[in-house]
């Protein structure tokens, strides 16, 4: 829930990113943030046919555990995917062209890496990538990880 929460109020940019559809995309303010849990943001892995079919752009999630001793979950890891319609791909910012999934990513990295706020010990960034969900979605996606609370600096 922590997660969630963070992807929907930790920052605006990220959030108007995700919501709005536009080249533009900081023009639009977005006023329930919230409600775009469950619609375009899942804390599960998530690609039905409301994703295929909707222009949109999808957070979804895996979390998993990375190793358990002494009956201690010591490294949590769960991975972010940044699902993004090609034709929502394009996007204006800082006087810039970008990729919206490069801008979203980057968001969570910010957002994710090195925090300690999620219960969980500090979080390091340990993958990225692509992903394809189909030919019209291409996506990216963060893996973290924790960082074993016994060699945390």
């Amino acid at each position: 829930n922590k997660i969630l929460e963070a992807l929907v109020s930790a920052d605006d940019d990220l959030v108007k990113a995700i919501a709005n559809s536009t080249t533009n995309f900081m023009d639009t303010p977005v006023e329930e943030p919230g409600e775009l849990i469950y619609t375009q943001i899942f804390p599960f892995k998530w690609t039905g046919m409301d994703v295929i079919e909707n222009k949109q752009v999808y957070i979804t999630m895996t979390f998993g555990v990375d190793r358990i001793e002494g009956g201690y979950f010591n490294n949590i890891v769960f991975t972010i995917f940044v699902i993004v319609h090609k034709d929502l791909m394009r996007i204006f910012h800082n006087d810039t062209y970008k990729l919206r999934t490069d801008f979203i990513c980057e968001k969570i990295e910010e957002l994710f890496h090195r925090s300690s706020d999620f219960g969980l010990g500090k979080l390091e960034l340990s993958g990225t990538g692509e992903i394809f969900v189909s030919k019209d979605l291409p996506g990216s996606f963060l893996t973290f990880k924790t960082v074993d609370l016994s060699r945390q600096k």
